[in-house]
């Protein structure tokens, strides 16, 4: 028989008895919060040329115009560059050693971090990579991320060129990568606090939810000890308790205008639930368990502390190829021209063949020698969106001709206004659709739920799943083979003989639910 074991009584740990193992904590902690700090204006150049012979002044040098190319390149001025040395490797290799890059300003890295994705478009820049500077631990965080993304592909089952393995899932092939960019937040409110603390919390995580809706990053995650016993959670939200104060009722009304949810219902400090998690998507927590405090009193009267599980998107997945195209502006046209002129075009058409044999064998000499001499590159498909229409398109093509000549015209004032006006109208035309759409998924559905449920899910950024499932010993279990005999064993107990004679109870019928309001009454307002 398996004994449950009892949850790990944390304050034994950090409790006064024995402190080195704290110190040790925090110390690490500690290190790690001031290395980011000193990390957070750098950057990390791969792949730039080094000068192998020379002086130390004459590599100086060497380093300093090849650094100045790439930054004119994506739009950043050298002068804002304070110090820059080369990573030496302990392990020998042929490749140029990494140069530490660190600008006098956070916003001239991040411009940089931005721009990197131009060196792509220069043929002697393809090979030269910007990335930020990470700490030890976040470059061991990326590490396990791909190794989990290289075992995930390994186990797909086709082969494609090279190294590359996908699957295929509803017709379409897929390969897994690594796309989420989390914004976490940490946030402290003290007790009693004054009004304007904390209407600047909720405007800081108005501001978080903006920077995800605006596409900067992919999801949210806010923690803390927020101090608002005035609130009491549900699945379904907070309500307002006996005595809630105007902070906590600004609080809620905050996280209700934005969409966000929070996670922990069960009290964190005496009878209260001071301690919050809040993300943009419910399905983003799950299975928040409470355990010990960190640390011990003379009254132990202490926070719990929180453990829970943060699931990626399900958009992590797909990044759907469908077929090879070739590139044209990388094609040896030279070589394709001399070899459709070695051919003996006479020989290749005999003369009972008619016009349309001809055409046929044509094609394919000619399809055969672009294949030869102009690469292929694999085309990805981005899905429009079901509200997307006609007009959209020709409103698409229009905002994007005037932003093209505003850009070659150096920048005229009249053009730019154009664009701006342009931009607006797709903006609005964008609003008016998408409104019009879920407005006619609304009519729809009684009549057809599924359309309805299958927008619902592509709105979703995580998978719905059975997650964690409880054992016969009262254990939670996350494995994935621990939840299907479980729910095998649960299915199996169900069944019954029906030859045994037991009477069975009888269920009311329950399908004469019908709609309480009138679905052709609701309209569009401006």
């Amino acid at each position: 028989m398996k004994v449950k074991q009892a949850p790990p009584d944390w304050s034994r740990i950090w409790g006064n008895t024995n402190s080195k193992e704290e110190t040790i904590f925090l110390a690490k902690v500690s290190r790690e919060i001031k290395t980011k700090e000193n990390k957070e204006n750098n950057i990390v150049v791969s792949g730039l040329n080094e000068r192998d012979n020379g002086t130390a002044e004459e590599k100086e040098n060497h380093d300093s115009e090849e650094l100045k190319a790439v930054l004119d390149l994506i739009g950043i001025n050298s002068d804002h560059v304070k110090r820059r040395v080369r990573i030496r490797k302990t392990r020998p290799s042929n490749k140029p050693a990494l140069l530490l890059v660190e600008f006098d300003k956070k916003n001239v890295q991040e411009s940089a971090l931005r721009g990197a994705k131009k060196l792509k478009d220069e043929e002697n820049m393809k090979n030269v990579f910007i990335n930020k500077d990470l700490t030890t631990a976040e470059r061991e965080a990326e590490k396990e991320m791909r190794i989990e993304r290289d075992n995930r592909n390994a186990a797909l089952d086709s082969v494609g060129e090279g190294r590359l393995r996908y699957g295929t899932e509803n017709g379409r092939q897929y390969y897994w990568g690594i796309r989420e960019k989390i914004l976490v937040g940490c946030l402290y409110r003290r007790p009693n606090a004054q009004r304007e603390v904390s209407v600047l919390l909720d405007n800081a995580i108005a501001k978080a939810k903006s920077l995800v809706d605006s596409g900067k990053y992919t999801g949210l995650i806010i923690a803390g000890d927020l101090n608002h016993p005035g609130l009491k959670w549900t699945v379904e939200g907070g309500i307002s308790g006996d005595h809630p104060t105007a902070a906590s009722i600004e609080f809620l009304e905050t996280l209700n205008t934005n969409f966000l949810v929070q996670h922990v219902f069960d009290h964190t400090y005496n009878k209260s639930t001071l301690d919050l998690i809040i993300t943009e998507d419910p399905s983003r927590i799950h299975a928040v368990k409470l355990n010990p405090p960190l640390g011990s009193t003379v009254k132990n009267n202490l926070h719990a502390s929180l453990k829970w599980r943060f699931n990626l998107r399900a958009s992590t997945k797909p990044s759907e190829f469908l077929f090879d195209r070739l590139d044209y502006r990388k094609g040896n046209y030279t070589n394709l021209k001399s070899s459709l002129s070695l051919i003996s075009w006479e020989g290749e058409y005999p003369a009972n063949n008619d016009v349309e044999q001809m055409y046929t064998k044509f094609r394919e000499i000619f399809q055969s020698k672009m294949n030869e001499f102009i690469p292929k590159v694999k085309s990805k498909i981005n899905p429009k969106p079901r509200w997307f229409t006609g007009d959209l398109k020709k409103a698409l093509r229009e905002k994007y001709s005037s932003w093209f000549k505003y850009k070659s015209s150096k920048n005229k004032p009249i053009l730019k206004q154009q664009f701006v006006e342009k931009a607006k109208s797709v903006k609005i035309l964008i609003r008016k659709l998408v409104a019009n759409y879920e407005l006619e998924l609304i009519k729809k559905c009684k009549t057809d739920p599924k359309l309805i449920y299958s927008y619902i899910n592509s709105q979703t950024k995580t998978r719905s799943k059975i997650q964690s499932i409880e054992l016969a010993d009262g254990e939670v279990s996350f494995e994935g083979h621990q939840i299907v005999e479980r729910l095998s064993e649960y299915f199996s107990s169900v069944f019954c003989d029906e030859s045994s004679g037991v009477q069975y109870p009888l269920f009311a019928k329950r399908s004469h639910n019908q709609c309480i309001f009138d679905v052709d009454s609701i309209t569009l307002e401006n």
